[in-house]
């Protein structure tokens, strides 16, 4: 590995140290395991904000902090192999304290993930993960962000199980949220005491049989009558959405289509409902209902 840059600025402001270090493929190597890319470290104990250019050598460096004490660590073109398992990815931690406020963010994007097995002449066995990314900040108030990923899980070489995409969004903080991704884009506006699952495109197939579509569960917190979080009038809503449901046996003709419902869960009981399109087809004779 290398240092490729090193600073100690001391200004009316405080201190800030920083480092950048980049460790090759082959630098580092531990029995099985091995990472390699590019570290960023950052160290700072600021009274005030800063956002200056400062002339380093024939270089010229833009440093832009907020105030306050805190530590950060991002790895860039980072890649972990532990054997024939291996992570990639960009990811970032810190860790801030502002007015005796503490506050941790991890970012990470452009994850991929393969953790597994393949069999002498088989199909690979495992899990892997295109399109990684994500929020998490955890303060005072609990924890708020989203991870969105593509997985693919196979437990057969019959037995396949993937989405497009899915995201998880949650909040438990008393305050709705705005989450915003690694490039300062907002995500969404997460509302208090909230968890929710987006899958889109999800794929289970086992052999012939497949089934096809989108879900969304939620789990939300009702304030109560009080109108105040976290008192014992709070009642806990579980939300179950399912659309573009499809199911077929063989082949591409579904024998159930246009599938959708929708399944409420509260401390006063279970509500719902399920549509969809059903056909059976023996030979040239078919049955079918809407």
């Amino acid at each position: 590995g290398s240092i490729d840059e090193a600073l100690i600025l001391i200004s009316p402001e405080g201190v800030v140290i920083q480092a950048k270090i980049t460790i090759g493929p082959g630098d580092v190597s531990v029995d099985q395991l091995e990472f390699s890319g590019v570290f960023d470290l950052t160290f700072q104990n600021l009274t005030a904000a800063i956002d200056q250019d400062y002339e380093i050598g024939d270089e010229t460096k833009n440093i832009s902090l907020s105030a306050g004490v805190g530590f950060s660590f991002s790895a860039t073109d980072l890649v972990v192999t532990i054997g024939d398992q291996e992570l990639t990815g960009d990811v970032t931690f810190a860790y801030t304290v502002v007015s005796s406020v503490s506050k941790v963010t991890i970012t990470f994007s452009n994850v991929t993930a393969k953790i597994g097995y393949t069999p002498d002449g088989g199909t690979f066995i495992g899990v892997t993960i295109a399109a990684g990314a994500g929020v998490i900040e955890v303060n005072g108030q609990g924890v708020v962000g989203y991870i969105t990923a593509t997985p693919t899980l196979t437990l057969h070489e019959d037995i396949v199980i993937s989405a497009t995409t899915v995201k998880v969004l949650f909040n438990t903080t008393p305050l709705a949220r705005k989450v915003v991704d690694g490039g300062g884009s907002e995500v969404a506006t997460i509302a208090p005491n909230f968890i929710g699952i987006q899958i889109t495109e999800l794929t289970f197939t086992i052999s012939t049989l497949s089934l096809t579509g989108n879900l969304e569960i939620v789990r939300s917190t009702d304030a109560g009558t009080d109108g105040v979080f976290g008192t014992s009038d709070d009642e806990v809503i579980i939300a179950i959405l399912i659309t573009n449901l499809s199911v077929a046996v063989s082949g591409d003709d579904p024998g159930l289509s246009e599938g959708k419902g929708f399944v409420i869960i509260t401390d006063d009981g279970i509500a719902g409902f399920f549509l969809g399109k059903a056909a059976v087809t023996v030979g040239d004779f078919t049955l079918g209902a809407e």
